[in-house]
């Protein structure tokens, strides 16, 4: 679908994280290879969030690349639910 209509789709990888290493390698599949759009963040992995230093080397890949990225911001609730919040565009 989006071969056929590259203006009004896109196309964002999701990362494996908090596996810096296999994100860095899915990193480069999904634009490399695959050649997407860009890649979906979400606002912490196993309660890491983005700004801890483990994901510092990620980030930096990021920004050499200026790569397009979509933050999701993801809430947890006590009794365990999660809530997604989309940024307005």
């Amino acid at each position: 679908m989006i071969g056929e209509h590259p203006t009004r789709f896109g196309a964002f990888a999701t990362l494996p994280l908090p596996d810096v290493d296999a994100a860095l390698e899915e990193l480069k599949r999904a634009l490399d290879t695959l050649k997407l759009d860009g890649v979906v963040l979400l606002s912490n992995y196993d309660g890491y969030y983005l700004g801890d230093q483990r994901f510092d080397i990620l980030l930096s890949e990021l920004n050499l690349r200026k790569q397009l990225f979509s933050f999701i911001l993801l809430l947890r609730l006590v009794w365990g639910l999660h809530i997604l919040i989309f940024p307005r565009q």
